[in-house]
């Protein structure tokens, strides 16, 4: 659905993950790209307080099957990256 690239944060200015979405031309036009990032950002959104503690910069470049996945398995996704990240540190 989406390769993911972490890396640890050297300075502590701010707590938490930051995501950032690189999303390929070859994936559709503006408004499909949009969506995509849209998306990501929602499910993002939904538990950005349970990963407060986790300090990660984390970039997301969505593949064809993450257009049309359903909510609910792109936030399992995102969800299982960070994790794994977590588990890194």
């Amino acid at each position: 659905m989406f390769a993911a690239f972490c890396m640890a944060r050297r300075e502590r200015d701010q707590a938490g993950v930051r995501i950032g979405l690189t999303v390929p031309k070859a994936l559709g036009g503006a408004v499909v790209r949009n969506r995509i990032k849209r998306r990501f950002r929602a499910a993002f959104r939904l538990h950005r307080a349970d990963w407060m503690h986790i300090d990660w910069d984390i970039v997301f470049n969505p593949r064809q099957a993450a257009i049309l996945a359903p909510f609910a398995d792109l936030e399992r996704a995102l969800a299982g990256i960070i994790e794994k990240c977590r588990s890194l540190s």
